[in-house]
């Protein structure tokens, strides 16, 4: 609990802070419960998405190994035609050159030689290299595909949905907390306990939490598609403002010695003392480490619910994580 005291012209007022559950407060620890369960749920539904996929790129690749071997096995045996038909060819030619001899023609054995078997050479030895290579899934005709095509995205499309959706939010409101203080003043004619009179008043107001979306930019937004997951990196909450409601100000009876009569005037002075003592001990408690942890926990959820959506609809398997500074 903050406390603080202070005497102007010869009043005392001493102020107390503490936080309190309002039913905002519930409203918003059962709305922090829910978004728990949605990103539980979500991260369970991606994982099923991954499997399923997965299951589907193993089936794919093994049907592109049996196409594949299929293909060399039709290759092969073409090429075994094609050895034969060769090896036929020349023998053939050669045949009709010894006839042609036999008929008087006039040719140079030598080089007709050399010439057939240069061609039987390459049809044996090269042909299988162009079947391969026409044939195979690793050649020209084999139609390769980028990575971006095959996955449908890039990592500059997930920073482009999350950095226009920062833009939007700037200061992003995650945690409101109540807070009452109690405020005591008093005085006393010539200090004396006898004449003392004392009033309470009790004042309420709500610190407001936010994050700066603004501070996101394309270094704070990492990719990793091995992993399937997009890294936001936010800034720590910060006490932005508070608000006192007036409105909701309430005072009790003052209450008097055996001689302190009358009621408690302020004066201008000590009205300005007094809202200066209310709004330091309502800062000071507000400030608390506790109350920042609290608005970080929400924080990192409240991002989450806004980018996970967008990254959702460029791939479904991948998830946000959202960390701080």
């Amino acid at each position: 609990m903050a406390e603080k005291k202070k005497n102007v012209s010869g009043m005392e007022i001493k102020s107390s802070a503490k936080a309190v559950d309002s039913e905002k407060t519930k409203k918003q620890k059962e709305s922090l419960k829910e978004l728990k369960a949605k990103a539980a749920a979500k991260e369970k539904r991606v994982q099923a998405k991954r499997a399923e996929s997965a299951a589907a790129k193993k089936k794919a690749a093994s049907e592109k190994a049996k196409a594949s071997a299929a293909a060399k096995a039709s290759a092969a045996k073409k090429n075994d035609d094609l050895k034969g038909a060769a090896v036929a060819a020349g023998g053939a030619l050669l045949s009709g050159l010894m006839k042609s001899k036999k008929g008087g023609g006039k040719m140079k054995w030598g080089l007709i030689i050399v010439v057939i078997v240069a061609i039987i050479a390459a049809v044996i030895f090269l042909g299988p290299k162009l079947m391969s290579l026409f044939s195979s899934g690793d050649g020209l005709l084999s139609g390769d595909i980028m990575p971006d095509e095959v996955m449908g995205y890039n990592s500059i499309d997930f920073q482009e949905a999350i950095l226009g959706e920062a833009r939007e939010k700037q200061d992003l409101i995650v945690w409101e907390q109540d807070v009452q203080v109690d405020s005591t003043i008093s005085n006393a004619l010539a200090n004396i306990e006898i004449f003392k009179k004392t009033k309470t008043i009790h004042t309420f107001g709500t610190g407001v939490y936010t994050v700066d979306m603004s501070k996101i930019d394309e270094d704070h937004i990492v990719v990793d598609e091995e992993e399937k997951s997009v890294t936001v990196t936010i800034p720590h909450t910060v006490l932005q403002y508070v608000n006192v409601d007036v409105e909701k100000t309430t005072f009790e009876e003052t209450e008097h010695a055996i001689f302190g009569f009358g009621d408690i005037k302020l004066t201008q002075e000590q009205q300005k003392v007094l809202g200066e003592s209310i709004d330091d001990v309502m800062r000071e408690e507000l400030n608390k480490q506790v109350h920042f942890d609290k608005a970080d926990e929400v924080a990192l959820l409240k991002v989450w619910e806004i980018f996970q959506p967008l990254v959702s609809a460029v791939s479904e398997e991948f998830l946000v994580v959202v960390v701080q500074e």
